[in-house]
């Protein structure tokens, strides 16, 4: 039995040195082995999968706002659209108001000028004769007119 426990004892003893060699031999800066060659090459791989992950997304946000962008114009549009019409109406608008304005203005003057004949008939009327006998016994027949008061009303 002394024998059997000398070997695994023995066998430590033999394996220690390639252990420690071993151990010593992993913090070296050799080239890496194929699995840690893998483990980088998978990582790169994944650095890169993020990426382009990152970069659809920021194809999603510019294609979006793209649309966003476009929607708004087509609205601006509209409203331009709209706004021309508006403002087309509200320069016929303005044009009828100057022109019934001026229509206006004409009214205005012939008004006047009708006023002025028919003060000016109703003062000849006035200073013309007496519509009564006067107490000179003359009657107001006989007087002379100064003016007929329709000929100052037509203006003639």
């Amino acid at each position: 039995m002394t024998s059997l426990m000398t070997r695994p004892f023995l066998l430590a003893i033999a394996l220690t040195p390639f252990l420690l060699l071993g151990a010593c031999s992993g913090s070296d800066s050799k080239s890496p082995d194929t699995g840690e060659r893998i483990s980088m090459r998978g990582d790169m791989i994944s650095q890169r999968g993020e990426a382009w992950a990152n970069g659809q997304e920021v194809v999603s946000q510019g294609q979006r706002l793209i649309e966003k962008g476009n929607d708004r114009v087509a609205d601006g549009q509209k409203k331009m659209a709209s706004a021309k019409q508006l403002v087309a109406k509200a320069g016929e608008q303005i044009d009828m108001g100057q022109a019934d304005a001026a229509r206006g203005e004409q009214l205005v003057d012939k008004g006047k000028a009708q006023m002025q004949r028919a003060e000016a008939s109703y003062t000849a009327l006035r200073d013309g004769p007496s519509a009564v006998d006067t107490p000179s016994g003359e009657s107001s027949t006989t007087a002379e007119p100064k003016a007929d008061p329709q000929d100052l009303l037509l203006g003639r």
